[in-house]
């Protein structure tokens, strides 16, 4: 949409506000303008659907990048350290089955591994500021193995991405002799 040639009508509408999921930050701002729209981040999935967001009145993180900010429902998110491979300041994005996903149709052994109690684990990792704020670094899964060391796709994705010459980039594990 904002490739696209302005209309007078990007800008004749009701809308006050818009959602953005892993929307390029760089653009947040002139998606902004363009649409006249107040615009937040927003992080979510199909199990849980929306799950945080960055509150409309904080306007000094737009285009931050791949903020959560804080859960909408405080009582329903939990962060964990549920595995080895996290490193220590990143933690994994777990929400309670009350009020959101209560698992797979028949599906008990993905049940078993989704499930740390009442809690559905999402594989996501995120850090937190100082502020409070959540920051969506990379997921569990997408993790590549060298020599012992976990090495987050996105985050390498995220760098390749920076540069000005590199539109999009994706990151797959190769097998090496090395392991």
């Amino acid at each position: 949409m904002l490739y696209l040639t302005s209309f007078k009508q990007d800008r004749d509408h009701h809308l006050k506000y818009a959602l953005l999921g892993a929307f390029p930050p760089a653009l947040h701002s002139e998606f902004e303008e363009q649409f006249h729209v107040t615009a937040r981040e927003v992080y979510g999935m199909t199990e849980i659907g929306i799950g945080a967001r960055v509150p409309f009145e904080i306007w000094h993180m737009v285009g931050s990048g791949r903020s959560a900010s804080r859960p909408i429902s405080a009582s329903c998110a939990s962060w964990m350290r549920t595995e080895t491979m996290c490193p220590w300041d990143r933690s994994e994005s777990c929400w309670s089955k009350a009020r959101h996903f209560k698992g797979y149709y028949r599906k008990p052994a993905e049940n078993a591994k989704a499930f740390v109690g009442e809690y559905f684990r999402t594989g996501d990792l995120f850090r937190q500021d100082e502020d409070g704020n959540y920051y969506f670094v990379s997921r569990k899964k997408d993790m590549i193995r060298r020599m012992g060391d976990n090495i987050s796709a996105s985050e390498v994705e995220q760098v390749l991405m920076s540069h000005p010459k590199i539109a999009e980039a994706a990151v797959v594990p190769v097998p090496d002799r090395c392991g």
